[in-house]
């Protein structure tokens, strides 16, 4: 009697034709019917040509949607916001000067280095009033309104290519002087397109109705009379920690620069006028032994500032 063959397990038993290789799962020609088989150059026939990629399970989980929505990391940096610049905040501070005379606006105005700052005021309907021009350590504010003429040495600055001159709505104020006093503006340097924070109507230029804040003049503390704005000048730079030379050459020019015995009788000027002038006494008397003309003019009044203890020792 024949042996017979052992069983083959129902999971792996071939109950329909499959239609692929079982090696590579491509479609053999044996599978396919004889209208589907293509003749090659020998009259042989062949199977068409099928993709090698494995059919996707329908039970296949579809993609999650939040691999679509996930936004790549940004490359951008972060907005780094500066705090707002203010010119009391400045160190050293810069000194603020009202001018009233030509005189003193032709020689105050040679202090000033660099690009400047430039603005206008006018009351309605009148000529320009006020001219306010500063660098980094000087504001002037130069009421020309009380002048029987433009100042020079102002009109030369304000006309010089050479010297940059910032502000906000700057070319209204250009056209206004040049209207006023004739003047021709040179590189005026619009801030607006630098901070558009800035960039707010020009309250006078635009005929608004916003009053004039009044200037006055600047008065000592400590006496009655008055301290001329070029000797403050010369005391606050020395205040501040420049030297002589340099405080000679930001009084005037480079090319031009004023005498030490100049700055320091100005230094001194400033003291004598105004009592409550802060320094220190040790400062002081370095400095007028600088220059030996100067330590002959003013050693008597540093002598009596020290018996009377002004100034702070040190």
């Amino acid at each position: 009697m024949p042996a017979r063959l052992p069983l083959i397990a129902s999971s792996t038993r071939r109950t329909a034709p499959v239609r692929g290789c079982c090696v590579c799962s491509r479609t053999c020609p044996a599978d396919l019917p004889p209208s589907s088989l293509k003749e090659n150059e020998g009259g042989k026939k062949i199977a068409p040509k099928s993709s090698s990629r494995a059919p996707k399970s329908a039970s296949s989980p579809a993609p999650s949607a939040s691999v679509y929505s996930k936004k790549p990391p940004s490359s951008a940096k972060p907005e780094v916001r500066l705090p707002t610049y203010t010119y009391a905040g400045y160190i050293p501070k810069p000194t603020v000067v009202y001018v009233e005379t030509e005189e003193e606006a032709n020689e105050m105005v040679e202090g000033l280095n660099g690009a400047v700052g430039f603005d206008l005021e006018w009351p309605i309907g009148g000529k320009a009033a006020l001219v306010q021009l500063c660098d980094s350590s000087l504001i002037l504010l130069i009421q020309v309104s009380l002048m029987k003429k433009f100042p020079q040495e102002v009109k030369q600055l304000i006309e010089d290519p050479a010297v940059p001159k910032m502000g906000v709505n700057i070319r209204n104020d250009g056209m206004k002087l040049y209207r006023d006093y004739g003047i021709l503006a040179a590189n005026l340097v619009e801030l607006g397109v630098k901070s558009p924070s800035a960039a707010v109507p020009d309250t006078h230029a635009a005929g608004g109705r916003a009053p004039l804040v009044a200037a006055t003049p600047w008065t000592p503390r400590g006496g009655s009379t008055a301290v001329r704005p070029q000797h403050i000048r010369a005391y606050t730079l020395w205040r501040a920690g420049h030297g002589l030379l340099d405080i000679c050459v930001r009084l005037r020019s480079t090319a031009n620069p004023l005498q030490e015995s100049t700055v320091i009788t100005y230094v001194v000027q400033a003291l004598e006028r105004d009592p409550g002038l802060p320094f220190k006494m040790r400062a002081l008397r370095a400095l007028v032994q600088t220059e030996p003309g100067s330590w002959v003019r003013h050693r008597d009044c540093v002598a009596q500032w020290e018996a009377e203890r002004r100034g702070v020792s040190g």
